[in-house]
């Protein structure tokens, strides 16, 4: 059965790992009619297993490219001003979507991988979100020898490529402002690691949701995959009462929506759980 998860895998600078894909399916499809012709049915169907786990490894993938691409062109489309590479980007995406509604799938992931590496080649205004593949972590740490609070950001890289420069809007808590409201985040070349802090400051006067801030700690996961995002929250109880009925509204780029949020009942004094927030599909 072929491993990984990732689109990454499809984009790596190895073999075509689609060609892998395609060539493993056929061998497996062809194996199972050599077997079923010899009536030898309990190896046609650990075959038939394994072929099946491949081909829905591989519909994962094409679901992954399809979200990849709609995404960049979303983000082209967003742009004013296009450049001579991102007008040529945005046609090469155009005809990548069109491939992939023809089946063509190959010729849909080249175009995907063309328009990205000729926008980060010619300094285009890349949204590392839909070009990415990094894991992002967010967290309000609220220290008590000071009279705001801080956001603290870590960024790693887990591409095989430098991540472009990113300017993101400090994800600060309902209720807080951040100083100041934006992070330039430089390139972070592959593997590596970026943290920073910013400092937060209530607005206005004190609200049940300034209270809530201090009382429930909430440290938030992206895993950024070419388009794809993963959101899941730890949130931590640190008082010593019952919290009952809050949402846990976590910060997204621009261009994604919560399809869902997690609403969290009861948290008992001192206790951690884990909650995802699902993103809409596009």
């Amino acid at each position: 059965m072929m491993s990984g998860d990732s689109i990454d895998d499809l984009m790596g600078s190895g073999a075509d790992a689609s060609s892998r894909f395609v060539d493993q399916l056929t061998i497996r499809s062809a194996r199972v009619r050599h077997f079923l012709w010899n009536h030898r049915p309990f190896k046609a169907r650990a075959d038939l297993r394994e072929a099946n786990r491949d081909a829905e490894f591989l519909e994962k993938q094409v679901i992954r490219l399809h979200r990849s691409l709609l995404a960049l062109e979303q983000h082209l489309a967003g742009l004013d001003d296009l450049s001579e590479e991102e007008m040529r980007a945005r046609g090469m995406v155009t005809d990548g979507l069109i491939d992939l509604g023809k089946g063509e799938w190959e010729s849909a992931l080249e175009s995907f991988r063309t328009a990205i590496s000729s926008l980060s080649a010619s300094g285009g205004r890349v949204n590392p979100f839909v070009a990415g593949r990094f894991f992002f972590t967010v967290e309000a740490r609220w220290p008590a020898e000071l009279e705001h609070g801080l956001l603290m950001m870590t960024i790693e890289n887990l591409g095989e490529h430098d991540l472009p420069t990113m300017r993101i809007a400090a994800p600060a808590p309902t209720g807080w402002v951040a100083e100041p409201k934006a992070a330039q985040i430089p390139v972070i070349p592959p593997r590596g690691v970026i943290e920073m802090g910013i400092h937060i400051h209530p607005t206005g006067t004190i609200s049940e949701n300034l209270v809530l801030s201090k009382q429930v700690s909430v440290v938030t996961g992206y895993m950024v995959d070419m388009g794809d995002i993963t959101v899941m929250s730890r949130v931590e109880n640190r008082t010593l009462r019952t919290i009952e009925g809050f949402v846990v509204d976590a910060w997204l780029p621009r261009g994604y929506a919560a399809k869902r949020v997690p609403f969290i009942q009861n948290l008992s004094p001192g206790e951690v759980i884990h909650v995802s927030t699902e993103i809409d599909a596009r």
